[in-house]
């Protein structure tokens, strides 16, 4: 099969079907993912095995596969009870399957310094293994746009019906309980009080909170200034980020949020909660603002003190901040290291 994902087409094999990815079970999703697995049957001699989910690796035990994995969050918020990472009920269960996981791969990768810290303290055994990898941005999608917002937002109007009324406050990832969208909406409610121009908070994504979230936005009276968009291709995404005023993340944890580096990537000021590796491409008063303080009246008023300033100015400092996460800079030592592993490979008989 194959997936359009920007400008490259990826061929991948097919293992399940998930009608919702959002719908929360007992068994989690990348465990049922791992056992489906069980199923397939594919001759995988020669090759570098490469994880974005530790659980699938435990599919592939011991073999002549090295095999490389990459954890993309705060595992030292992930099984606390404000996560909705499933772990989080069995954190026993976890530690023990964590620890079997972490020492079948051959080397490990995490975009999160916290994460890095503990497994290294956790597991000093694994300590060559282990290396800091930031986020990327593809810098041929998420970029600064070449029409005016005037003549984006009519077209998104078209497309989705988005109306141009003012100041584009944009938001976009899963609606779960990590991302706290309740406080994207608080924040609005903040904002339009002491700016009552035209102001809308424009949501691409989806999740499981979508309607609870709908539902405080008509409570605290802002429902009108709301548009949720669902999930969309990144290149149309990126139409989005051109088109708004700033980008507000609201989350709780994080590990380096694509989503800010998509936005600094198209000349996007954010406004952000404190988490994660954000500080590596927000810097207040150059790139956005990182507020210490997680309630809405702190959130908007970063975003009025922001948006006093013209895009103009916040543009060339976006970009110069983003400039070594291009995919270049950043996946060169993933691609020397897929190298070094592959050299382990047993030669094929000629």
């Amino acid at each position: 099969m194959k997936l359009e994902l920007g400008k490259n087409t990826l061929r991948f094999m097919a293992v399940a079907y998930e009608r919702d990815e959002n719908r929360k079970t007992l068994i989690p999703l990348s465990l049922r993912f791992s056992l489906r697995l069980g199923a397939v049957r594919k001759d995988l001699a020669g090759r570098v095995l490469l994880f974005n989910r530790l659980e699938p690796s435990l599919r592939f035990p011991n073999g002549n596969n090295p095999k490389i994995g990459f954890v993309h969050n705060d595992v030292t918020q992930q099984l606390k009870p404000n996560s909705e990472f499933t772990w989080r009920h069995a954190p026993a269960l976890y530690g023990a399957i964590e620890s079997r996981m972490l020492r079948n791969l051959d080397y490990i990768y995490t975009v999160n310094a916290n994460t890095l810290a503990q497994y290294r303290a956790t597991y000093p055994q694994l300590r060559q293994r282990l290396e800091f990898l930031p986020t990327w941005v593809d810098d041929e999608v998420f970029l600064p746009p070449v029409e005016s917002k005037r003549e984006l937002r009519a077209r998104l109007r078209k497309d989705y019906g988005v109306p141009d009324d003012g100041v584009w406050i944009l938001f976009a990832g899963r609606l779960q309980q990590q991302k706290d969208p309740a406080l994207l909406i608080q924040t609005l409610a903040a904002f339009v009080r002491t700016r009552p121009a035209g102001a809308r908070l424009v949501i691409v994504g989806e999740g499981n909170l979508r309607v609870d979230i709908e539902r405080l936005a008509a409570e605290l009276g802002v429902a009108e200034r709301l548009s949720i968009v669902g999930f969309l291709p990144q290149e149309e995404l990126a139409r989005f980020y051109q088109a708004s005023d700033i980008f507000l993340l609201s989350s709780l944890f994080e590990g380096m949020p694509r989503a800010v580096m998509e936005a600094i990537g198209c000349g996007l000021p954010v406004v952000t909660t404190n988490v994660g590796e954000v500080g590596r491409v927000v810097v207040n008063g150059v790139t956005g603002t990182i507020v210490s303080e997680r309630t809405a009246e702190a959130l908007a008023a970063a975003l009025t003190e922001a948006l006093e300033r013209p895009a103009e100015a916040w543009r060339a400092p976006c970009l110069a901040a983003i400039e070594s996460y291009r995919p270049k800079s950043v996946l060169t030592t993933v691609y020397d290291r897929c190298a070094q592993l592959a050299q382990r490979l047993p030669i094929p008989p000629s």
